[in-house]
Protein backbone atom coordinates (compact mmCIF):
# COMPACT_ATOMS: atom_id res chain seq x y z
CA UNK A 1 0.00 0.00 0.00
CA UNK A 2 2.78 2.57 0.88
CA UNK A 3 4.62 1.88 -2.30
CA UNK A 4 1.14 2.15 -4.17
CA UNK A 5 0.89 5.83 -2.61
CA UNK A 6 4.55 7.24 -3.20
CA UNK A 7 3.98 6.07 -6.67
CA UNK A 8 1.04 8.10 -6.95
CA UNK A 9 2.86 10.79 -5.46
CA UNK A 10 5.85 10.28 -7.81
CA UNK A 11 3.59 10.64 -10.32
CA UNK A 12 1.97 13.70 -9.44
CA UNK A 13 5.10 15.54 -8.97
CA UNK A 14 6.17 13.98 -12.58
CA UNK A 15 3.14 15.67 -13.83
CA UNK A 16 3.78 19.03 -11.74
CA UNK A 17 6.55 19.56 -13.18
CA UNK A 18 6.12 18.57 -16.87
CA UNK A 19 3.05 21.52 -16.64
CA UNK A 20 5.52 24.01 -15.23
CA UNK A 21 8.13 23.66 -17.57
CA UNK A 22 6.10 24.10 -20.87
CA UNK A 23 3.63 26.70 -19.01
CA UNK A 24 6.47 29.98 -19.13
CA UNK A 25 10.28 30.88 -19.07
CA UNK A 26 9.65 31.84 -15.99
CA UNK A 27 8.75 28.78 -14.45
CA UNK A 28 11.31 27.06 -15.36
CA UNK A 29 13.00 28.05 -11.91
CA UNK A 30 9.82 26.35 -10.29
CA UNK A 31 10.48 23.05 -13.04
CA UNK A 32 14.18 22.52 -11.32
CA UNK A 33 12.40 22.71 -8.10
CA UNK A 34 9.83 20.06 -8.68
CA UNK A 35 11.83 17.94 -10.68
CA UNK A 36 14.18 17.80 -7.59
CA UNK A 37 12.38 17.11 -5.73
CA UNK A 38 10.81 14.00 -7.45
CA UNK A 39 14.19 12.83 -7.63
CA UNK A 40 14.25 12.90 -3.84
CA UNK A 41 11.39 11.51 -3.66
CA UNK A 42 12.31 8.55 -5.63
CA UNK A 43 15.84 7.89 -4.28
CA UNK A 44 13.79 8.30 -0.64
CA UNK A 45 11.42 5.55 -1.94
CA UNK A 46 14.06 3.40 -3.28
CA UNK A 47 15.96 2.78 -0.33
CA UNK A 48 12.63 2.61 1.99
CA UNK A 49 10.74 0.32 -0.65
CA UNK A 50 14.05 -1.54 -1.93
CA UNK A 51 14.85 -0.68 -6.16
CA UNK A 52 11.54 -2.88 -6.78
CA UNK A 53 9.68 -0.30 -6.62
CA UNK A 54 11.94 1.36 -9.55
CA UNK A 55 11.41 -1.25 -11.52
CA UNK A 56 11.28 -5.05 -11.78
CA UNK A 57 14.29 -8.06 -12.42
CA UNK A 58 13.61 -10.32 -15.00
CA UNK A 59 16.23 -12.14 -16.46
CA UNK A 60 19.04 -9.72 -14.90
CA UNK A 61 17.62 -6.61 -16.82
CA UNK A 62 16.15 -3.64 -14.68
CA UNK A 63 12.41 -3.64 -15.93
CA UNK A 64 9.01 -1.70 -16.30
CA UNK A 65 6.03 -4.36 -17.55
CA UNK A 66 3.08 -3.34 -19.20
CA UNK A 67 0.77 -3.79 -22.07
CA UNK A 68 0.94 -2.19 -25.97
CA UNK A 69 -1.99 0.38 -26.28
CA UNK A 70 -3.17 1.87 -29.05
CA UNK A 71 -1.54 5.91 -29.39
CA UNK A 72 -2.42 8.39 -31.51
CA UNK A 73 -0.06 6.89 -34.26
CA UNK A 74 2.19 10.72 -34.12
CA UNK A 75 5.34 8.31 -34.37
CA UNK A 76 4.72 6.62 -36.98
CA UNK A 77 3.46 9.74 -38.57
CA UNK A 78 6.83 11.04 -38.50
CA UNK A 79 8.61 7.73 -39.53
CA UNK A 80 9.29 6.38 -36.04
CA UNK A 81 6.87 3.92 -35.47
CA UNK A 82 6.21 3.41 -31.37
CA UNK A 83 4.87 0.87 -29.11
CA UNK A 84 3.28 2.76 -26.48
CA UNK A 85 3.55 0.84 -23.06
CA UNK A 86 0.77 1.57 -20.68
CA UNK A 87 2.75 0.40 -17.49
CA UNK A 88 1.78 -0.94 -14.44
CA UNK A 89 1.88 1.77 -11.44
CA UNK A 90 5.52 1.03 -11.34
CA UNK A 91 7.61 4.06 -10.74
CA UNK A 92 8.53 5.43 -14.02
CA UNK A 93 12.69 6.42 -14.73
CA UNK A 94 12.76 10.26 -15.06
CA UNK A 95 11.54 11.79 -18.05
CA UNK A 96 14.07 11.57 -21.06
CA UNK A 97 15.07 9.67 -23.90
CA UNK A 98 16.64 6.03 -22.90
CA UNK A 99 18.28 3.43 -25.02
CA UNK A 100 16.17 0.42 -24.12
CA UNK A 101 15.81 -3.54 -24.50
CA UNK A 102 12.03 -4.92 -24.94
CA UNK A 103 11.05 -8.37 -24.25
CA UNK A 104 8.13 -9.35 -25.88
CA UNK A 105 5.89 -12.42 -25.16
CA UNK A 106 7.76 -14.78 -26.92
CA UNK A 107 10.72 -13.85 -24.80
CA UNK A 108 12.56 -12.51 -27.57
CA UNK A 109 14.47 -9.49 -26.74
CA UNK A 110 14.66 -5.71 -29.31
CA UNK A 111 16.70 -2.76 -29.28
CA UNK A 112 15.33 0.14 -28.99
CA UNK A 113 14.71 4.33 -28.02
CA UNK A 114 12.27 4.81 -25.51
CA UNK A 115 10.90 8.48 -24.64
CA UNK A 116 9.14 8.98 -20.92
CA UNK A 117 7.48 12.25 -20.51
CA UNK A 118 4.70 14.22 -22.15
CA UNK A 119 5.77 14.72 -25.75
CA UNK A 120 6.33 18.74 -25.23
CA UNK A 121 6.72 19.47 -28.86
CA UNK A 122 3.04 18.17 -29.15
CA UNK A 123 1.95 20.29 -26.42
CA UNK A 124 0.38 17.01 -24.58
CA UNK A 125 0.23 16.71 -20.46
CA UNK A 126 0.07 13.28 -19.89
CA UNK A 127 3.16 11.37 -18.73
CA UNK A 128 3.85 8.39 -21.12
CA UNK A 129 6.67 5.65 -21.96
CA UNK A 130 6.58 4.90 -25.84
CA UNK A 131 9.63 2.68 -27.78
CA UNK A 132 11.00 2.67 -30.94
CA UNK A 133 11.88 -0.35 -31.64
CA UNK A 134 15.01 -0.54 -33.93
CA UNK A 135 15.09 -3.05 -37.08
CA UNK A 136 11.33 -4.41 -36.24
CA UNK A 137 8.37 -4.81 -37.70
CA UNK A 138 5.27 -6.27 -36.42
CA UNK A 139 2.55 -5.81 -34.23
CA UNK A 140 2.50 -5.54 -30.41
CA UNK A 141 -1.01 -4.23 -29.74
CA UNK A 142 -2.32 -5.99 -26.14
CA UNK A 143 0.22 -8.00 -25.58
CA UNK A 144 2.77 -7.88 -22.62
CA UNK A 145 5.93 -6.56 -22.72
CA UNK A 146 9.01 -5.55 -20.45
CA UNK A 147 10.86 -2.58 -21.43
CA UNK A 148 14.69 -2.70 -19.80
CA UNK A 149 16.30 0.88 -19.32
CA UNK A 150 20.07 0.59 -20.53
CA UNK A 151 21.37 4.45 -20.80
CA UNK A 152 19.67 7.86 -20.70
CA UNK A 153 20.58 9.81 -23.46
CA UNK A 154 19.22 13.04 -23.16
CA UNK A 155 16.48 14.52 -21.44
CA UNK A 156 13.32 15.27 -22.88
CA UNK A 157 12.58 18.24 -24.39
CA UNK A 158 10.30 20.73 -26.71
CA UNK A 159 11.62 20.88 -30.34
CA UNK A 160 10.31 24.33 -32.11
CA UNK A 161 8.91 21.99 -35.38
CA UNK A 162 8.02 18.64 -35.86
CA UNK A 163 10.88 18.25 -38.59
CA UNK A 164 13.69 19.33 -35.69
CA UNK A 165 11.86 16.46 -33.47
CA UNK A 166 12.94 13.98 -36.32
CA UNK A 167 16.52 15.64 -36.57
CA UNK A 168 16.93 15.01 -33.18
CA UNK A 169 15.36 11.23 -33.30
CA UNK A 170 18.05 10.39 -36.07
CA UNK A 171 20.60 11.01 -33.80
CA UNK A 172 19.00 9.30 -30.37
CA UNK A 173 18.74 6.28 -32.65
CA UNK A 174 22.63 6.38 -33.71
CA UNK A 175 23.56 6.91 -29.77
CA UNK A 176 21.02 4.38 -29.02
CA UNK A 177 22.74 1.87 -31.09
CA UNK A 178 25.97 2.55 -30.22
CA UNK A 179 25.13 2.33 -26.59
CA UNK A 180 23.52 -0.81 -27.25
CA UNK A 181 26.20 -2.36 -29.19
CA UNK A 182 25.40 -2.10 -32.37
CA UNK A 183 27.00 -1.12 -35.66
CA UNK A 184 25.66 2.46 -36.97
Amino acid sequence: RGVEQVSRAVTQMDRAVQQAAASSEESSSAARELASQAQSMRERAAHVFGSGLMALEVDGHRVLRGTVVQGDARGRQLGFPTANVHHDGTLLPQSGVYAVRLRTPDGTWHDGVGNIGTRPTFQEREVGLEVHLLDFEGDLYGQRVDVAFQSRIRDERRFASPQALVARIHTDIALARAALGQDP
